[in-house]
């Protein structure tokens, strides 16, 4: 009866610790907003016959979702310049991204965190033009001599990528493709990224 007794006791002390424990993991989930400026390299492929390189900054707003679990919606505004250089021609492209996704930060150790996410975009394609040593500047935007599409103005089109928040840096990795033609009958422009900044 007195072994029975102590074991009883010892069962209610574990439940105790377990619900201390989750009480404690709670507080943990139960994260605040943030905001976050990076700076990324960004290559796209499709502009053109080839790959061009690009950088952007971009404000970034956390807005969590769930008081117990560390799921958040990311949004912001990106500025993205792209370019290419080839002997004869050169092209300049300017757009602004609205990124809508859904990111979980799963702790790893104290003051680093793992973030995986995905998500759609809008992109408005503000400037784009290609210049020549032999014709006129070409705008994306207006109908070529040769009869080809002008571009579209607006894109939209899906990202995924994973992040990594080490105290108040974040380093990450994305893809994303349009799911619109840039334009018509050419292939969809995809874009990876590597990006780095500081949240607060």
């Amino acid at each position: 009866m007195k072994k029975l007794f102590l074991m009883a006791i010892a069962a209610v002390m574990g439940l105790s610790a377990s619900a201390q424990l989750i009480s404690s993991n709670t507080v943990t989930h139960k994260s605040d907003n943030y905001n976050r400026l990076s700076v990324s390299y960004t290559s796209l492929s499709n502009i053109g016959e080839d790959a061009m390189s690009g950088i952007s900054a971009a404000w970034t707003k956390g807005i969590a979702i769930s008081k117990t679990t560390p799921l958040f919606i990311e949004t912001g505004l990106g500025l993205n310049y792209a370019w290419k250089s080839e002997d004869e021609y050169k092209i300049n492209w300017l757009t602004a991204t609205v990124p809508v996704n859904l990111v979980y930060k799963y702790e790893i150790t104290d003051g680093i965190k793992l973030a995986p996410f995905a998500g759609l975009y809008l992109r408005g394609n503000l400037v784009g033009n290609i210049s020549s040593d032999y014709d006129d500047d070409v705008s994306f935007f207006d109908d070529y001599e040769d009869g080809g599409a002008e571009a579209s103005r607006f894109s939209f089109g899906w990202n995924i990528g994973v992040g990594v928040d080490i105290s108040k840096f974040y380093l990450g990795i994305s893809y994303g493709s349009d799911l619109n033609e840039f334009v018509e009958d050419a292939d969809k422009i995809g874009t990876f990224s590597a990006t780095v900044g500081f949240n607060f």
